[in-house]
């Protein structure tokens, strides 16, 4: 599973490196993950239940604002950086620039992609509404249900808030997958630069669990960007561009209950306003299905 090293110390064969045989089979579960999903897609595409419609009066809505679509899009530019050049460590003799070493280049992508972060969460937590994407008790439900379509057992899923449970275990992952790779990540990059000396055993770890992190990290990149190039998925995608969602692609996933975001023609400080509240009567509704229509 890792490339091992002999310890200058003790002369034992301890572990060094994620080695690049586990780093491949880890990227080929992509390849398990889409096969599945083709598979079951191949017996018809789900249907959507269990949902209320937005009002009639409704065209369409906003569902990123600029803000959150200019961070996407920056981050998967600070991700790319830290992808190539992370690799490119593995690969003794390489170099980026005269100049300018791939050492270099990962320690200045992984400080956009931690002040991209700390700004993302600052946003999430002021401007947005968290609770879009806390796990409810209708989210369990829709787990089970999920599962049971994607065992054969069922053909319909049921409408969502403005995220689905599995975007919600997304969002965790890499969540926990961020704070091990930066933890890391920091230590490695203190001793490299020598500011602070730290211990052999200590660095050991801290390279083994940063290599597994940055691969699981990949994993789950990928697998996102197949899901939203499915066919299903189109909408979501290109809300990522234009920030909107028509009222057929709104009603077709997800439930007014559990989401309501502004009007794509509403005034900038009502869309604003209405962001951060967007997802204050789902939260309800996961809990007494009434709440919605009770205000």
């Amino acid at each position: 599973m890792f490339r091992r090293g002999q310890d200058w110390f003790n002369g034992e064969w301890l572990a060094q490196q994620l080695s690049w045989s586990t780093a491949l089979a880890i990227l080929l579960l992509v390849v398990l993950f889409a096969g599945l999903h083709l598979l079951r897609r191949g017996l018809g595409a789900p249907g959507f239940t269990n949902g209320e419609p937005a009002p009639a009066a409704a065209r369409g809505f906003e569902r990123w604002e600029l803000g959150a679509r200019l961070y996407h899009w920056a981050n998967l530019f600070f991700l790319l950086v830290l992808i190539v050049s992370g690799i490119a460590l593995f690969l003794p003799g390489t170099w980026a620039a005269p100049g300018i070493s791939w050492l270099m280049v990962h320690e200045i992508g992984a400080g956009l992609f931690i002040l991209g972060l700390l700004a993302h969460i600052g946003a999430a937590v002021w401007l947005s509404d968290l609770r879009g994407m806390w796990f409810g008790r209708g989210d369990w439900r829709d787990l089970k249900t999920f599962a049971r379509y994607y065992s054969g057992a069922g053909h319909n899923l049921p409408k969502s808030g403005k995220f689905d449970v599995w975007q919600k275990i997304y969002h965790a992952f890499l969540t926990l997958l961020s704070i091990a790779a930066i933890f890391t990540g920091v230590s490695l990059f203190m001793n490299a630069e020598v500011l602070t000396s730290l211990s052999h055993g200590w660095m050991r770890w801290q390279r083994l669990v940063h290599d597994s992190s940055a691969t699981l990290f990949l994993l789950v990149i990928l697998g996102h960007l197949y899901v939203r190039l499915a066919k299903l998925n189109w909408p979501k995608l290109r809300s990522m561009f234009t920030g909107d969602l028509t009222r057929a692609e709104f009603d077709r996933e997800h439930d007014w209950r559990r989401w309501q975001p502004p009007a794509d023609d509403a005034p900038h400080a009502q869309k604003k306003a209405q962001h951060k509240h967007e997802a204050s009567v789902g939260s309800r509704a996961d809990i007494d299905p009434g709440a919605a229509s009770r205000g």
